[in-house]
């Protein structure tokens, strides 16, 4: 131990103290080698370099020529005495001297320019001792690797790897463990990995703690099949594996959205015999909700219930918060308030998901309910809060509570965000008196709003839902507005815009609109060609509606559905019906299936010519594809028969 070093360092002191300034002069000699390099080891752990410089000067002139332990030692007083620069020195006089250095000699040179930072200068000691013919030690190798791989020199790390393994050097647990602690810090996957191959070959017994931060390494930098092999090397390896692990490599795989990896882990996780638990499964949910895929929210609950895993808090609200995005409302406010039942006061992200699904309900009440407890409860109100209250009254049309409550969010909050917009623009925007919500959104810029894309997408399709060749234009204009913020249009602005010109009598803007979209590096879209589709679709013009699915197609935009849906209805109230058929098993080639919509078109078509046979075996075709009529179809075939 360090504290017995120093007591052995003090007895030997008292029985050869070391030189003063006189006995170096020669007034009180040591007598032998062995009393310079033991006087000169001491010097070194204390890195008093002015005594071991004046004892190695000493030694000499004693008639005792220094050797490479003597250099060494001075040497090792440079880094101990936080002068790794006078390593170097010592080195070029130890060649100087006729004396070749030892693998200790080059090892302290190598911590010395390891503590310089100097990568460049550890791989070329490294490579002199090689070809001096010096026998490699671990000392040497490790200090070079260390340096390398803190500097971020992947391939220095990988040479000194090679070199490792061309001169039989093997790993030790100790160099294998700062290394991927480096790695760690360096966020470095690559030399971890190149690392980890090196510790399997030289055998080297890893802990829990190593195997765990390979793991992190590797889940945080998304080499996650990696990761997973991890796990399977601590089972190879009789390692035990705790659920803790796989929720720490889990929340990293959750935090960059890899859903997929996510799974996998946990697929292995249960195959290894590890049961989740309540974090494993909120840490799924997470990175869920993280990749878009609220949807699968509802299947890891119902496993985790399965299992018979509680939900806490957490899990909990991530659930309420999927039901949310999947617009399963009612079933949001029910989780919540089982959860008030169970844990008495939900937290301030609960409140915030159940605010949101009161909002969407239209549920004024319980949204202010829940702002009040956030008052009391949080002392402090964020915009969140305020804003999912203003989208209720909003809903439930209370206008006047909903100007109060803006007032009030602007004191609290100081500006509105583009959330606050939306709110409160919304029933305007729902009753279509567009000029009425610009006024609003003026006194909102006022304010100190700063508009976003959705804000846009939100007031040009509402511009599209009124209708007429003035919201057309107004669209037009907000389209520009957008443009002079620095707000890049993305599809669902153009689409937005195009509808609006559609519907507005404004084709040929609506045309441009299409050519200018990839001009501005905007991806054309299937709901803008629609938006055209349907003006022809209405008009009875079968070919140009065929015009416009055929330069959608080459423009590389999928059709869906609805686009395969208005050209039938383009070719079906053109009186051309067998067109119609050949555009529908068309979409059925694509793997899109028929629902009760489409088949009425065809059959609409026919009762326009009255043709009774082919309208019943639209109507048996119905049956055999499993779709259900509606009162609609009926209503059609009654038609024809008339």
């Amino acid at each position: 131990s360090k504290r017995a070093g120093r007591e052995r360092d003090e007895r030997a002191a008292r029985r050869t103290p070391t030189p003063s300034a006189s006995s170096v002069d020669g007034l009180a000699p040591l007598q032998s080698r062995h009393e310079y390099n033991e006087a000169l080891q001491r010097c070194a752990r204390h890195g008093n370099v002015t005594q071991a410089r004046a004892l190695l000067d000493a030694m000499g002139s004693a008639g005792f020529p220094p050797d490479a332990f003597a250099f060494g030692s001075l040497m090792h007083a440079h880094v101990n005495g936080a002068d790794p620069e006078g390593v170097s020195r010592v080195l070029r006089d130890m060649k100087a001297a006729g004396v070749q250095p030892n693998s200790t000699a080059y090892g302290i040179a190598a911590r010395a320019a390891m503590r310089r930072k100097d990568c460049e200068g550890a791989l070329a000691l490294l490579d002199e001792m090689r070809e001096s013919g010096c026998s490699g030690h671990i000392l040497v190798y490790a200090p070079v690797l260390s340096v390398c791989v803190r500097e971020g020199n992947r391939s220095g790390a990988r040479r000194v790897l090679a070199a490792m393994r061309e001169d039989g050097v093997q790993m030790d647990l100790r160099l294998v463990q700062e290394t991927i602690k480096t790695c760690q810090f360096t966020r470095d996957p690559l030399t971890l990995l190149a690392v980890r191959e090196a510790a399997q070959r030289d055998k080297v017994e890893l802990g829990f703690a190593e195997y765990r931060r390979m793991a992190f390494v590797l889940a945080a930098n998304r080499f996650d099949e990696a990761a997973i092999d991890i796990f399977r090397e601590m089972e190879a390896a009789g390692v035990p594996v705790h659920a803790a692990t796989y929720n720490m490599v889990l929340n990293k795989l959750a935090a960059a959205a890899m859903p997929e990896a996510m799974m996998a882990l946990l697929c292995g996780m249960r195959k290894q015999g590890v049961m989740p638990n309540v974090v494993t499964y909120g840490t799924v949910m997470k990175g869920l909700l993280a990749g878009g895929r609220a949807v699968d929210v509802a299947a890891v609950r119902a496993q985790m219930q399965s299992e018979g895993v509680q939900a806490d808090m957490v899990a909990t609200t991530l659930y309420m918060r999927a039901l949310v995005a999947t617009e399963c409302v009612s079933e949001a406010v029910a989780e919540f308030e089982a959860l008030c039942r169970r844990e008495g006061r939900p937290d301030r992200e609960a409140r915030l998901v159940a605010m949101h699904a009161y909002a969407l309900q239209g549920n004024a009440q319980q949204a202010l309910r829940l702002l009040e407890d956030s008052r009391t409860l949080d002392r402090t109100v964020d915009a969140s809060a305020f804003n999912f209250a203003l989208q209720a009254c909003a809903r439930a049309g209370d206008t006047p509570r909903m100007e109060c409550l803006y007032r009030e969010m602007l004191e609290a909050t100081g500006a509105p965000t583009s959330f606050t917009v939306s709110a409160v623009l919304a029933p305007l925007l729902e009753s279509g008196d567009i000029e009425a919500a610009l006024a609003r959104l003026a006194e909102l810029r006022g304010d100190g709003a700063v508009l976003s894309v959705a804000n846009y997408v939100e007031l040009i399709d509402a511009c599209a839902r009124a209708g007429g060749e003035n919201n057309a234009l107004t669209a037009l204009g907000l389209l520009e507005s957008m443009r002079e913020e620095g707000l890049p249009p993305n599809d669902a602005v153009y689409g937005a815009t195009v509808n609006a010109c559609v519907r507005g009598g404004l084709k040929d803007f609506a045309w441009r609109l299409l050519e200018a979209m990839p001009q501005e590096g905007v991806q054309r879209n299937a709901a803008a060609y629609n938006a055209l589709l349907k003006v022809y679709a209405r008009r009875a013009e079968p070919d140009l509606a065929r015009e416009v699915f055929d330069d959608m197609c080459a423009a590389g935009v999928k059709p869906d559905r609805a686009s395969f849906h208005t050209l039938m209805s383009a070719y079906a109230r053109g009186r051309r019906v067998r067109e119609a058929e050949k555009v529908l098993h068309a979409m059925q080639s694509e793997g899109i299936a028929a629902d009760t919509g489409t088949y009425n078109t065809l059959l609409k078509g026919y009762a326009r010519e009255h043709d009774w046979e082919s309208s019943l075996e639209v109507k048996e075709e119905m049956g055999r594809a499993g779709v259900p009529p509606n009162d609609e179809t009926f209503v059609v075939l009654m038609g024809t028969m008339a």
